[in-house]
């Protein structure tokens, strides 16, 4: 399924809050690698089909030309060149033209060239600068910045050229028009209030307004496919901000932090005609981001029955996981398909199994076994149905976790007097105590370099996320439980190391949130009412989380729109 970006909204809708801006899960940036070495670049814009960007770049003689290259990357080609400066692209709506700003004739006109490169032809032609252009849905017109009264205001001329017609009207200064899909409105910067914000005004002419109220500084605008809704950028402290304003008056608007950290001003993101593509300049201009939207979908059951479904964790193909049921009478561990549901029993003790987790590089299960002697940590080889025993010294050893190299065992262990995270070797069972502090340490996870561990601490009444140096030193705070009254447990690095999944707790609530690992504003990433989710599991190619549903006992999978 391909969701427009309308329905993206619309699905976040209930997130939304009148005291700030909401935090959805979106889609990881992924750099396009360009096989040309720019050494600065212009914010880029998308060809309306999504699937190539231009922007503008210097050539050697530092003469910027506008370029073309596809969203997967690769070798860009030139659209134009000569001794002049090309800059601000913008397709056509059929894809097959460029209109940009160029002095090749002395000041900043417009000009239209091919997308494949070719003789560019000149549209407009006055001694005040002109810029910003912007084709009409039908591409028969374009919309244009000019100071040619002395403020800068709106203009509209023929494609084919002719006569310059006037859009807007007031003090200005009126920027960066975008054209709404239906061709009835045109949204666009304006600081005639003394600050950036956005405003539309019809195509036709006549009275613009404001699309929002607040203080907070607005640009870029864009609109949604069905162009019932202005789209436009801000900086939320060091994160990118999304809003989102409907055109009727008086409907709620809505505020989206983006997972991007950005540099106030650095970038001006260009959004795709279907909205399920946004690329943006990455602080320090040599370098272009993408965000899909266009492969999210709903949460997955994988398995579920009468009584326990725990502890799920990921096989190293990305196809399975393993996890703890008492379907058939106590706690046993089981391995699920996740496309095809099919499950199949892994152990059948008088023990209790629980928290297992598959490595990935060797593909053994490690898991806590509870027996008359304690506690113990074992290995289990699934194919084989071969047990090793790590740990079993009557003390409670728990919440195992492999290193990246499957050599060391993270656990938790009571052996010191309280609950501190440990490590144990593979093959020896040597120990080693890694965190010592007041109170207890619990649910420790590897970063994917296996030089940090990151954990829960649990404080009077609550309980935070820390890291920790797997070569020791002091613990690092990630997340700060006063900040909403919960608590956050259960922490899972992915593999990239750009994220860490955590359960969050709040009053009666369970929800999975991820966390920058550097620390900072955690992300809200599954959360229906109806359920408890609990205990996120990164698939090895973060392209999933697994976790625990309750009511009923299920074990669940959500995919992440990119991998």
């Amino acid at each position: 399924m391909r969701p427009a970006f309308p329905l993206l909204l619309l699905g976040l809708a209930g997130l939304a809050r009148a005291a700030g801006p909401t935090q959805p899960v979106l889609p990881e940036p992924t750099p396009i690698l360009l096989a040309a070495p720019f050494d600065r670049l212009s914010p880029p814009v998308l060809s309306p089909d999504g699937q190539t960007m231009a922007f503008a770049a210097p050539d050697a003689e530092d003469r910027t030309h506008i370029y073309r290259v596809s969203v997967d990357g690769g070798s860009p080609a030139a659209v134009t060149s000569g001794p002049c400066n090309d800059r601000a692209p913008r397709f056509s709506p059929d894809g097959q033209q460029v209109a940009f700003i160029s002095d090749r004739s002395g000041n900043a006109e417009i000009w239209i060239a091919p997308a494949a490169g070719g003789e560019p032809r000149k549209l407009t032609d006055h001694p005040g600068d002109d810029l910003d252009p912007e084709w009409s849905p039908d591409g028969k017109r374009l919309v244009f910045a000019s100071n040619r009264s002395g403020r800068l205001l709106l203009y509209q001329v023929m494609a084919t050229g002719g006569q310059v017609f006037p859009l807007s009207a007031g003090i200005g200064p009126d920027r960066r028009p975008a054209w709404s899909p239906d061709g009835e409105w045109i949204a666009f910067e304006s600081r005639r209030d003394g600050e950036t914000h956005v405003w539309v005004i019809p195509a036709s002419g006549g009275e613009s307004r404001r699309t929002g109220s607040g203080p907070t500084p607005e640009y870029a605008p864009h609109w949604s496919a069905d162009s019932q809704r202005v789209i436009a950028f801000g900086n939320y402290r060091t994160n990118l901000l999304m809003l989102v304003y409907p055109l009727a008056p008086g409907t709620p608007s809505q505020q989206l932090i983006m997972p991007m950290k950005l540099k106030p001003d650095t970038s001006r993101p260009a959004l795709s005609r279907a909205g399920d593509r946004l690329v943006y300049l990455e602080p320090g201009g040599s370098g272009i981001s993408l965000i899909d939207f266009q492969e999210g979908k709903a949460a997955h059951i994988v398995t579920e029955s009468a009584g326990m479904n725990r502890y799920p964790s990921w096989s190293p193909d990305n196809r399975r996981l393993v996890f703890v049921s008492d379907r058939d009478g106590r706690p046993d561990l089981y391995v699920v398909g996740v496309s095809n549901g099919r499950t199949t029993r892994l152990t059948d003790t008088e023990a209790r199994e629980a928290e297992p987790e598959w490595s990935t590089a060797t593909g053994d299960i490690v898991f806590r076994l509870d027996s008359g002697a304690g506690s113990g940590i074992w290995i289990l080889e699934p194919e084989t149905g071969r047990l090793l025993k790590v740990i079993e010294d009557g003390a409670r050893n728990r919440q195992p976790a492999w290193s990246p190299d499957a050599r060391t065992i993270a656990f938790v262990s009571d052996r010191g007097g309280s609950p501190d995270i440990w490590l144990a070797q593979v093959g020896d069972g040597s120990t080693r105590r890694l965190t010592a502090l007041a109170g207890s340490e619990s649910h420790p996870t590897w970063s994917p370099d296996g030089t940090w561990i990151a954990y829960t601490k649990d404080e009077p009444g609550a309980a935070e996320i820390w890291k920790v140096r797997v070569s020791g030193g002091d613990p690092v705070r990630l997340t700060t439980s006063s900040a909403d009254g919960g608590s956050d447990r259960d922490p899972d690095w992915n593999a990239s190391g750009s994220w860490i999944a955590c359960t969050h707790l709040l009053g009666d609530d369970a929800d999975i949130y991820l966390i920058p690992p550097d620390g900072g504003t955690a992300f809200p990433y599954v959360r229906p009412k109806e359920s408890r989710e609990s205990r996120p599991a990164w698939s090895p190619r973060s392209s999933h989380i697994a976790y625990e549903w309750s009511r009923p006992s299920r074990i669940m999978t959500l995919r992440l729109p990119v991998e």
